[in-house]
């Protein structure tokens, strides 16, 4: 404070495993989405997403439950 400076609030230093998940977790909530590659599996989930082009994105009915899509993720085991 002294130096005219901003404190840090925190850090967090993420390994790559958890950088891919949350990349993931968060593009999935775009237009864009995931590579469908993103996923074992989609058949749990078929009535929450939609597929196009390679990509997975949430299906309307899809956007209150993503959480339960992105559980599913790859990456998130």
């Amino acid at each position: 404070m002294n130096a005219d400076e901003r404190p840090m609030g925190g850090e967090e230093v993420l390994d790559d495993s958890t950088k891919l998940f949350e990349r993931d977790s968060l593009s999935l909530r775009t237009s864009r989405g995931v590579p469908v590659e993103a996923f074992d599996s989609l058949d749990e989930i078929s009535h929450l997403v939609r597929v196009s082009e390679g990509r997975v994105t949430l299906a309307p009915e899809g956007r209150l439950l993503a959480n339960q899509v992105i559980v599913r993720l790859k990456s998130s085991t």
